[in-house]
C-alpha cells in the first residue's frame, strides 16, 4: 500500500488539482515509508496476537480477523487523522512551496491509510486462508509447494499433516515495560 499511495496521490494532484509536482513533494516517499510501515506494523501485529486473545476469537479466520480489524482501525485512524491534521495546519502557510507541499503530504497520508485498512487488510486475510501454511517450508514437494502456490493452483498438494505451534508467547518487552505501576492511570 505504501508504493501505490504516492502514485495515487501524484495522479490526483496532477489531474484533477491541475498542479505541477514540485522536488518537495518528492520527498514525502520518505515520510510515507515510515508512516505506512507504521500502520502495516499495528494491522499485522493485531493479526498476530488475536491468535492468543480471548475464546472463540481464533475459531475462524472470520473472526480473528474482525478482531485484530477492530483492535487496529482506531489506532490507525488516530495516527493518520493527526499526521494529516499536521500537515494541513502546515496548508495555511504563505510561501507557496510549503503549502503545497503540506496538502500533497496530507492527501499522500490520507490515501495510504485507505489502501493500508483496505488493500493491506485484504491482503493479510487472503494470505492467510490460500497462501499460509504450518508444515516446514519444501518438505513435502519441494521448493515452492507448501507455501501456498501450488495448493491454490492445483488443490492441496499433499495429505502430510504438520502439526501446528500452539504455545501461546511470552510477553514482549514492550508489554512488559507497560505493565509497571506507572501505567495503571
Amino acid at each position: 500500500e505504501i508504493v501505490f499511495s504516492l502514485p495515487v496521490t501524484m495522479s490526483l494532484w496532477t489531474v484533477f488539482l491541475q498542479q505541477k509536482i514540485l522536488f518537495f513533494q518528492m520527498l514525502t516517499i520518505y515520510m510515507i515509508l515510515g508512516i505506512g510501515a507504521d500502520d502495516a506494523f499495528i494491522l499485522y501485529d493485531a493479526w498476530l496476537q488475536a491468535r492468543f486473545a480471548d475464546e472463540g476469537v481464533d475459531d475462524h479466520w472470520v473472526s480473528r480477523f474482525a478482531w485484530a480489524y477492530r483492535r487496529s482501525f482506531r489506532a490507525m485512524a488516530v495516527t493518520t487523522s493527526t499526521t494529516c491534521g499536521s500537515f494541513l495546519i502546515g496548508a495555511i502557510s504563505p510561501l507557496p512551496q510549503v503549502r503545497d507541499f503540506c496538502i500533497f503530504a496530507a492527501v499522500v497520508v490520507f490515501v495510504d491509510w485507505l489502501f493500508c485498512i483496505t488493500l493491506f487488510a485484504s491482503a493479510v486475510a487472503v494470505h492467510h486462508r490460500y497462501l499460509r501454511s504450518d508444515k516446514q517450508k519444501g518438505i513435502c514437494c519441494g521448493p515452492g509447494c507448501c507455501c501456498g502456490a501450488c495448493r491454490v493452483i492445483g488443490g492441496r498438494c499433499c495429505q502430510m499433516h504438520w502439526p501446528a505451534v500452539d504455545a501461546p508467547p511470552g510477553k514482549r518487552a514492550m508489554e512488559r515495560f507497560s505493565e509497571g505501576p506507572l501505567f495503571d492511570l
